[in-house]
């Protein structure tokens, strides 16, 4: 919002791409997020223990959020490919 704000005031702090990039990463957050919170509760879990539990729900925040940054052509997550592959 303060950045918003500086765009009215100022002129153009972040391009239209920044927008966006910002937009794709609290949209994959957000469902990464609820995945890695679906899998911590549900009911396959129930007998791991903390730190076996909390590994499965990480690692589906980490494979889910990755998944769809590179979906949608997040930039950092496309460059991150090509660093790894």
């Amino acid at each position: 919002l303060h950045l918003r704000d500086l765009d009215r005031r100022i002129g153009a702090i972040l391009g239209r791409a920044d927008w966006r990039a910002a937009g794709v990463s609290v949209l994959a957050g957000a469902i990464a997020a609820a995945g890695g919170a679906g899998v911590a509760g549900a009911r396959f879990a129930a007998g791991f223990g903390p730190v076996l539990l909390a590994l499965l729900s990480l690692g589906t925040f980490s494979v889910l959020y990755l998944a769809l940054t590179l979906a949608l052509r997040h930039p950092d997550a496309a460059r991150l490919w090509k660093l790894v592959t």
